[in-house]
């Protein structure tokens, strides 16, 4: 029996260790409940943090009602002792009415067995597996269902931290603007929804006209700080529902939802009137920029659009400095 529990954890760990993320792996483990241990049902109840509900996050052989319905406060109840003293509970039919009414869902079982999930050093829920015969749990099957929890405990952990580093991956450390490609991902997203509901949308690029020159003057420090000084006199001018990044080096680039050409001239102009008047980092630098700008049309794909902005932009850089250019 140890032997079949060690290779059923063995195979638990590599599902946790292949799958993308451990929601796809816990489903896969809680169907090894039913196949290695003949259980009726096993549920993931995970703490809501918004209303601290205990809801079932994931489930086998549950019915889909059941698990969406389930809603229920932690309790002085074994559940209880779970979050606050026990790392495992038991308990069956023989229990006391209230132990067994605490983790009954639906059908009547003849006992559960359920370990806490740790998260954070706190107990965020636990993963219960009930059969419809006594005699099931044992020591060993405990100790493997605790075994379970930490690993998943340990896939939680890793998952939050690859979406932190993610997160991160979608900012410039600099300016705190989007990168290119999660800026272009966020546009593709909005190009149609823009055309399927007739809403508009305009697209601006902006390039620094001087930025090369103040490199070259003041090294590539003086010529970062102004970039970041720029981004910042920016954000000022945009709205709220604005979406702003970086596209190159010198580069900043920006769409407006729910915005025609001519109103977000308005904006352009303002940040043009702005770079006018005001000087950037100790050097007392001053500078301007080149703009394309296009609005989304119907038959515009994002690549469409990408293309017709970039050409407005080539268009202004040839024509001088501080120019705008609507395509």
């Amino acid at each position: 029996m140890k032997n079949s529990l060690f290779e059923t954890l063995c195979c638990c760990l590599n599902v946790f260790a292949c799958r993308e993320n451990a929601t796809q792996a816990i489903h896969c483990v809680l169907r090894s409940f039913h196949t290695h241990f003949n259980a009726a049902y096993s549920i993931v109840v995970l703490q809501n943090p918004e209303n601290e509900n205990l809801e079932i996050a994931h489930y086998n052989d549950v019915s889909m009602t059941v698990a969406h319905d389930f809603r229920r406060g932690i309790g002085n109840g074994p559940i209880g002792k779970l979050f606050y003293s026990e790392h495992v509970i038991e308990v069956c039919r023989k229990s006391p009415k209230e132990d067994y009414e605490d983790f009954l869902i639906d059908n009547p079982y003849e006992e559960v067995m359920a370990s806490q999930i740790i998260f954070g050093r706190r107990t965020i829920g636990y993963i219960a597996v009930y059969f419809n015969e006594s005699g099931k749990i044992t020591h060993e099957n405990k100790e493997f269902l605790q075994a379970i929890c930490r690993i998943y405990s340990e896939a939680l952990e890793v998952e939050e931290l690859k979406d932190s580093v993610n997160q991160l991956r979608r900012y410039c450390p600099e300016t705190g603007l989007l990168c290119p490609s999660f800026f272009l991902q966020k546009l593709g997203d909005e190009v149609p929804r823009s055309i399927r509901y007739n809403i508009p949308l305009t697209l601006a690029i902006m390039d620094n006209d001087n930025f090369k020159e103040i490199l070259n003057l003041y090294g590539l420090q003086i010529a970062r700080e102004m970039f970041k000084e720029l981004a910042d006199e920016l954000k000022i001018c945009i709205r709220g529902i604005d979406v702003l990044g970086i596209y190159g080096t010198d580069e900043f680039i920006l769409f407006m939802p729910n915005t025609s050409m001519e109103s977000s001239e308005i904006m352009i102009r303002r940040f043009q009137e702005t770079l006018k008047v005001k000087k950037f980092t100790q050097k007392e630098v001053s500078t301007s920029f080149s703009f394309g700008m296009t609005e989304v049309v119907k038959s515009d794909t994002l690549d469409s659009l990408m293309k017709r902005v970039l050409s407005g932009l080539f268009k202004a850089r040839c024509s001088g400095k501080g120019l705008l250019v609507k395509v």
